[in-house]
């Protein structure tokens, strides 16, 4: 009955749940811009556009 904790514990550092990954915080930052490319393609800063503007 001691192994059943043992593969709890494994799920989370596996890489076999990849919703347990962004919430260690390192996926959160790719995930908010996933949603704001969704939106209007923030992927683009505004400057980026300025500069296209003046050219």
């Amino acid at each position: 009955m001691s192994e059943r904790p043992e593969p709890d514990e494994h799920t989370a550092d596996a890489p076999e749940d990849p919703r347990q990954l962004p919430d260690d915080g390192l996926g959160q930052s790719p995930e908010l811009e996933t949603i704001d490319v969704d939106g209007d393609e923030p992927t683009v800063p505004p400057e980026s556009e300025e500069g296209t503007e003046s050219r």
